[in-house]
């Protein structure tokens, strides 16, 4: 009669559907292929941090493919509803902030006349070969000495915004067999980059005394620089630019959508 090691066989069916129970509670994985409106290299910089052991992730044709389980692909769809959407066409206004002006009417604190800017108009008449002509004072209002410009700008992308202290000055540039005088900006440091992103009724922008390198980098979760500013800000809604690296924009903006 032989003698069963009933340890043995315990130990070994234990065994057996543990290994079962782990191969069991494993999801199957799906492949899943995304088409996102933001550059492919970008989106997966977000999805990455989603996966979990064993699921991958890769771009082809512009597209990205992840095999995960259904859970992650819900994770990914979320994530995908909040951050990816049609890019849309901006108009942002700027001008010289208002505070600038105040500051400069102080240098007349001492002043017992207050000199309010006006602008001449002169009107004429004839009466029997006799010629009268008037002479009108109209206040200006100070808003208005504010010269206010614009730039579109498509989401995601970047501009610059002119320093109150930068200028246009004509350059020859050579086209066609013949030079010709070209606008150009001529940068002294007092302007913004600048990029934005819309979520319903705010506008979030990012403000750089340097342009940045790439799109990808400044778009990417793990971007952040000490010479960058964020602001948020209502659409349709002035408000004065942040101060970066210690110099004062002295600029408000507005963002608008594009008709």
């Amino acid at each position: 009669m032989k003698t069963v090691h009933y340890l043995h066989v315990l130990l070994t069916t234990i065994l057996y559907l543990f290994c079962v129970a782990v191969h069991a509670v494993q999801p199957p994985s799906h492949l899943q292929v995304y088409e996102t409106y933001a550059p492919a290299k970008i989106i997966r910089n977000y999805i990455s941090p989603l996966l979990k052991d064993g699921e991958t992730i890769s771009l082809f044709g512009g597209k990205v493919i992840v095999n995960a389980s259904a859970h992650t692909h819900s994770n990914i769809l979320e994530l995908l509803a909040r951050i990816d959407h049609k890019a849309q066409k901006l108009l942002i206004h700027f001008r010289p902030a208002l505070t600038a002006n105040k500051f400069r009417s102080t240098h007349h604190k001492n002043n017992t006349i207050k000199q309010t800017p006006t602008i001449a108009r002169f009107s004429g008449s004839s009466t029997n070969g006799k010629i009268t002509v008037k002479k009108q004072n109209h206040k200006i209002d100070a808003r208005l000495t504010n010269k206010e410009e614009q730039i579109a700008l498509l989401e995601g992308k970047t501009g610059y915004l002119r320093g109150t202290t930068e200028g246009y000055k004509n350059k020859p540039v050579y086209a066609n067999g013949f030079f010709t005088n070209k606008a150009t900006l001529e940068k002294n440091g007092s302007g913004h980059y600048i990029s934005a992103r819309i979520n319903g009724n705010i506008a979030t922008l990012h403000f750089s005394k340097k342009e940045p390198k790439s799109i990808k980098n400044a778009s990417s979760p793990q971007a952040t620089s000490s010479s960058t500013n964020e602001l948020t800000t209502p659409l349709g809604t002035w408000i004065l630019i942040p101060s970066i690296d210690g110099q004062p924009s002295g600029q408000e903006i507005r963002v608008q959508l594009a008709p």
